[in-house]
């Protein structure tokens, strides 16, 4: 069963229901201010298993978040936040070398690059 957060809930009371929590519950709200502070208290609190979502005025669920450990992530199906940060960075990098007429050729101890040479 959902459990509402009114409007008017103070940051204690979100953060007091989260402690409250149990694994699965989910918490629902219908104001924008008290979804952040919810999001905000969810992490605070480092409670796992718990979801909080901003519901518009038809019931519909516009906004999500759910808390769970990081070990909790799939794996081998998708590559974790931190694994997708590197990934972005290393694009960019090679970006920039393209840019300044570096070509990596390869890496295992150390990496190899040579200066591109154009045609």
């Amino acid at each position: 069963m959902d459990k509402f957060i009114s409007a008017d809930s103070s940051v204690m009371k979100v953060r007091s229901l989260f402690r409250e929590a149990c694994k699965g519950d989910v918490f629902v709200c219908d104001d924008e201010y008290i979804f952040q502070t919810a999001k905000t208290a969810l992490v605070a609190e480092k409670v796992t298993g718990v979801t909080v979502q901003l519901l518009d005025t038809s019931g519909y669920v516009i906004k999500q978040v759910s808390s769970k450990l990081r070990t909790e992530q799939k794996r081998n199906e998708q590559f974790n936040d931190r694994q997708l940060a590197v990934i972005s960075a290393l694009e960019k990098v090679l970006a920039h070398c393209k840019k300044e007429g570096i070509q990596l050729i390869g890496f295992s101890d150390e990496l190899v690059a040579q200066q591109l040479t154009w045609i």
